[in-house]
């Protein structure tokens, strides 16, 4: 089942992973690759406390590019997800994003959140707009 009920147009049988690291001196970089369910999402949770156990970060840099369908099963851990973000002081998501349910996705997590994303076509721009705000510019 796709994010909305309807039948994934993208394939749900790629293999998921989320590959979670710091980089740049405090940016979070969340790459997604497969097709993301709440399973994973949980498991990216679990990465992100034991990332940010050992380290801090102040803003986070999304790649969803490798993504290739999402599942409704990922709503309520997402929600989850962005909260311990928020608990570990990350005050904002930089997001590369091409897919339109991904895009919706993302700006409804941020919403219902009250999180700050900031969506972009391209994984390049996301990085200079997170390294951006990790100096406190403007940019």
């Amino acid at each position: 089942m796709s994010f909305f009920g309807a039948k994934a147009a993208l394939e749900p049988n790629t293999p998921a992973e989320m590959v979670i690291d710091l980089v740049d001196g405090g940016i979070l970089r969340i790459r997604f690759f497969g097709y993301v369910d709440g399973a994973l999402i949980q498991r990216g949770t679990q990465r992100v406390r034991e990332v940010l156990g050992k380290r801090s970060a102040r803003v986070f840099l999304a790649d969803t590019l490798g993504i290739t369908g999402v599942d409704a099963s990922m709503r309520a851990p997402g929600l989850d997800f962005i909260s311990v973000l928020k608990g570990y002081g990350i005050a904002a998501g930089y997001v590369s994003v091409s897919s339109p349910v991904v895009r919706l996705l993302a700006s409804t997590l941020g919403m219902a959140s009250g999180f700050r994303l900031e969506l972009l076509a391209t994984t390049e721009l996301a990085t200079r707009k997170a390294q951006s705000a990790l100096r406190g510019s403007k940019d």
